[in-house]
C-alpha cells in the first residue's frame, strides 16, 4: 500500500534527498523507481526522476530522491513558489506497478535568493 500525506518543504535552488523507506520490503535494489513533481495530478511533470542514472538510488529498503538545487532555482527553470503533487512509482522485477509514497511539496522561495 502506498504511503500518501508524505509533505515536505523544499526551498528554490536547494539540493535535497527525499528519502522513502519502502515498509514491506527489505531490499528494492531489483525494482525502477520513478518520482515525479507537478502543480497536481492532471498537469505537466515539471521534475521528473528515474532509477538507472537519472536521480534514483537505493539503499536497501530506501529509496534516494535526489533533486538538484538548479531544478528549482529562480534563473533555470519556471517553477514558482507553491505547492505541487508528487508520487513515486515503483516497479518490480515481474513489471508490477505501485505507487509507493505520494504527497505535496510546499516549495518556498528564500530570502537570500539563488539566481
Amino acid at each position: 500500500m502506498g504511503l500518501t500525506g508524505q509533505n515536505f518543504i523544499m526551498w528554490k535552488g536547494d539540493d535535497r534527498i527525499i528519502q522513502v523507506t519502502i515498509e514491506d520490503a527489505t531490499d528494492v535494489s531489483g525494482f525502477t523507481a520513478k518520482w515525479h513533481m507537478a502543480v497536481d495530478v492532471n498537469s505537466p511533470k515539471l521534475i521528473t526522476k528515474q532509477s538507472g542514472g537519472n536521480g534514483i538510488t537505493f539503499d536497501g529498503n530506501k529509496v534516494l530522491v535526489v533533486v538538484n538545487g538548479s531544478e528549482t532555482k529562480d534563473s533555470v527553470t519556471a517553477i514558482p513558489e507553491g505547492l505541487y503533487y508528487h508520487e513515486l512509482e515503483m516497479i518490480d522485477a515481474q513489471n508490477k506497478k505501485a505507487i509507493a509514497s505520494s504527497g505535496v511539496v510546499d516549495l518556498k522561495k528564500t530570502l537570500v535568493g539563488r539566481p
